[in-house]
């Protein structure tokens, strides 16, 4: 909880719900097609393949959006679009991409880097 009022600006509840209002919510943009992830061009490239086959690819004018708070509780999306994010290579992405986005977990140097 902590953390994610540090980094986000909402706190919540000691039962997990959030303490801010209903309507209080805002959207982060994540940069999921950014050649500067790591494995550059051809990483992003699988990138968004990953992204497309899951159904979250919105277009290449239309950026990939979570709304926060929902989207980093348990459960929400911003994990696995991290996980996403912090795979080294385009084999990498077409091995574990669409499985992180469904929910899977990567080795533990790259699940630390991406929490």
């Amino acid at each position: 909880s902590m953390q994610i009022f540090t980094r986000y600006a909402f706190v919540q509840r000691a039962d997990g719900v959030d303490a801010t209002d209903h309507f209080e919510k805002c959207y982060l943009e994540t940069p999921v097609d950014d050649p500067g992830l790591p494995g550059g061009e051809s990483a992003r490239v699988a990138r968004i393949k990953a992204l497309k086959e899951v159904g979250w690819f919105r277009g290449v004018w239309r950026p990939l959006l979570l709304n926060l708070p929902d989207n980093v509780k348990a459960g929400g999306l911003l994990l696995p679009v991290a996980r996403l994010c912090v795979l080294r290579s385009k084999e990498e992405v077409a091995l574990f991409g669409v499985g992180v986005l469904r929910g899977g977990q990567l080795q533990e140097e790259l699940e630390d880097a991406a929490l």
